[in-house]
C-alpha cells in the first residue's frame, strides 16, 4: 500500500506525500530494529540470569566436594602422622592401630569437578553475556585453577602399592570390613565419602603381633611413608585453598544473580 501511495505521490510529483511516506518507511524500520533488540536484549539477560544459577549451583557442588575431600584427606593424614611416628616405638610396644594407621594412611580417593556449565558457556560463546571482562576472566582463571589443584588432589605415590603390596591380604581385609569407606548422603545429588575416626579390627593377637614385627622393620613402607605424609600435606594445602577460592567464586554468582533481580 505504502508502495502504491509512493508510486501515486512521483507520478502526481507530489513530494510532501513522497517525504511522509518515506519518513512512514523509516520510522517503522527504525522501530522495528528497536523492538527486535530489545526483545534480543530481554532474552539475552534471562539467559545470563539462567546461567548465572547454573553457575552457581555447580559451584555449589564443587565447594561440597573439596569439603568432602578435605575432611577425607585429613583423616589420612592423621593416619600417616600417627603412623610415622610409630616407627619411632619399639615394635612391642603397638598395637593393632599402627597397622590400621598404616592402611589408613593409604587411602586415595578420585574428584569430580563439576564444571557442565561452564563448558557450556565458553564452547557455545554464552559466556559474553555473562557481566563484564573482569568477570569472565576470573571465572575461567577459578576453573583453571580448580583442575590444577585436581591434579595436586589425585597425585598418588608409591606408598599405596607399597604397602599393600607387603602387608598379609587377610589383614587388608580385615581393615577394610571394619574401616572402610563410608558414604554419606550430601546435596546437589551425589553421596559423600568418608573415611571413619577410629575403629576395631577382629583378628587373632598372634598373627597381628607378627604383622606389626614385619611392618615396623620394613625401610621401604617407612620411606615411602615419609614421602606420603608430605604429599598429603600439599593435598591438604590444596583443597583448603579450592575450597575458599570456589566459596568466593559463588559469592560473586550469587551477587551478580541479586544485581540483575533488582
Amino acid at each position: 500500500m505504502i508502495l502504491r501511495r509512493l508510486a501515486e505521490g512521483l507520478r502526481r510529483r507530489d513530494w510532501f506525500t513522497i517525504f511522509m511516506e518515506v519518513v512512514i518507511v523509516v520510522v517503522g524500520v527504525f522501530i522495528g530494529i528497536e523492538v527486535s533488540n530489545w526483545n534480543q536484549e530481554r532474552q539475552n539477560r534471562a539467559m545470563a540470569e539462567s546461567y548465572l544459577q547454573r553457575l552457581s549451583a555447580d559451584l555449589g557442588a564443587e565447594a561440597v566436594t573439596w569439603e568432602d575431600a578435605l575432611q577425607y584427606f585429613r583423616t589420612t593424614h592423621r593416619h600417616a602422622r600417627a603412623a610415622l611416628e610409630a616407627f619411632e616405638t619399639p615394635a612391642d610396644q603397638l598395637d593393632e592401630r599402627f597397622l590400621i594407621d598404616l592402611y589408613q594412611a593409604s587411602q586415595e580417593r578420585n574428584l569430580s569437578i563439576r564444571s557442565a556449565t561452564y563448558d557450556e558457556l565458553v564452547s557455545t560463546g554464552g559466556i559474553e553475556y555473562l557481566a563484564d571482562s573482569q568477570f569472565r576472566e576470573a571465572l575461567g582463571i577459578h576453573y583453571d585453577l580448580s583442575y590444577r589443584r585436581q591434579a595436586v588432589v589425585e597425585d598418588i605415590t608409591e606408598y599405596r602399592p607399597t604397602v599393600r603390596r607387603h602387608m598379609d591380604f587377610r589383614l587388608q581385609d580385615a581393615i577394610v570390613d571394619a574401616c572402610g569407606d563410608e558414604y554419606v548422603p550430601h546435596p546437589f545429588g551425589y553421596a559423600g565419602v568418608r573415611l571413619p575416626e577410629s575403629c576395631e579390627i577382629e583378628l587373632a593377637d598372634e598373627p597381628v603381633e607378627k604383622e606389626i614385627r614385619r611392618l615396623h622393620a620394613n625401610l621401604e613402607v617407612e620411606q615411602h611413608l615419609r614421602y606420603q605424609l608430605s604429599n598429603l600435606r600439599s593435598r591438604i594445602q590444596a583443597l583448603e585453598s579450592a575450597l575458599d577460592g570456589t566459596l568466593n567464586m559463588r559469592s560473586a554468582v550469587q551477587q551478580l544473580i541479586e544485581e540483575k533481580n533488582q
